[in-house]
């Protein structure tokens, strides 16, 4: 894996199955749904790994910042240290199977509020209201 200055584990050549806990943990949703969450974001949003095949995207937020979501937020999956996420390189934005979504940062992380605020608008608690 080459190195860049801004982000030190981004993959230059192919997508590399990275793992989590380390630099970030990421956030899953089916992308069906997911979309929602980035349209709530909007400029909030830091980049968001989409992965084509799986139907999956995922942002990342620093390590340890999502523990417990699973249980609050439906259709959330965490994915934290011990599990990999594969990553493109920074330069794919479109491809057939991986791509980002939105555009890699310096830092690449999601603030964890903001997104988890997101997450809860998308999908309050049973018997809340949408917002």
């Amino acid at each position: 894996m080459a190195t860049t200055d801004a982000q030190p584990w981004m993959p230059t050549d192919g997508v590399e199955l990275l793992p989590c806990g380390r630099w970030w943990d990421a956030v899953q949703l089916p992308t069906f749904v997911g979309v929602r969450v980035v349209s709530r974001l909007g400029e909030r949003s830091g980049p968001v790994v989409q992965d084509q095949v799986a139907e999956m995207l995922s942002w990342l937020v620093r390590p340890g910042a999502a523990v417990g979501w699973e249980e609050r937020v439906p259709g959330v999956a965490v994915l934290g240290a011990g599990r990999s996420l594969a990553v493109p390189p920074a330069s794919w934005r479109c491809g057939p199977s991986m791509r980002w979504l939105i555009r890699p940062t310096k830092t690449c992380l999601t603030d964890p509020g903001a997104l988890f605020g997101a997450l809860r608008a998308t999908f309050p608690p049973r018997g809340a209201r949408r917002a």
